[in-house]
């Protein structure tokens, strides 16, 4: 009786596999280059028209340097008009939270008291672990917007100063 094979190629088959492993491996590892790689091929191609159309009034580096510039600024102004209101409303969300956690405590509480609650959360005290958790995710919430905030007030006293000085 002849015994079966049940890979013809074991060694293809485990090449295949380390084969698979390295590229998920360099995926894994390398998915910002990816990124960096893809917004950039989509970038050249959105500027590839408006490129284009100014090329045929200037040379074709001026007009790349230019709508790479414009590109570059608008996008920076964007940011310049967004950000001030994303830090404001970061501030009010954060002195709405107490607030927010109390209410939230007593709905939980109140919930806890039914049957069926108790039920969907084996008799834990939710409301409990909600307000041991607060404290630590109004930290972290803190420690990472208070000093973009800070960074932005000191840019708004910089530019109010340089306009100061020029009237």
């Amino acid at each position: 009786m002849a015994r079966r094979v049940m890979f013809r190629r074991p060694l293809a088959l485990a090449f295949s596999f380390l084969a698979a492993w390295a590229v998920w491996t360099a995926l894994s590892k390398g998915w910002a280059v990816l990124l960096l790689g893809f917004v950039a091929v989509l970038l050249a191609v959105v500027l590839a028209f408006p490129v284009g159309w100014l090329a045929r009034l200037i040379p074709r580096a001026l007009a790349a340097f230019l709508m790479a510039t414009l590109t570059l600024g608008a996008a920076g102004g964007l940011v310049a008009l967004v950000a001030p209101v994303v830090v404001e409303q970061g501030k009010e969300l954060l002195a709405g939270l107490p607030d927010a956690t109390a209410k939230a405590e007593r709905w939980l509480r109140q919930a806890q008291r039914d049957r069926t609650v108790k039920q969907l959360t084996n008799g834990k005290d939710v409301a409990g672990l909600v307000k041991e958790k607060v404290p630590e995710a109004m930290e972290k919430a803190a420690t990472s917007t208070l000093p973009m905030a800070g960074h932005l007030r000191s840019e708004e006293r910089r530019e109010r100063g340089r306009s100061a000085c020029r009237s």
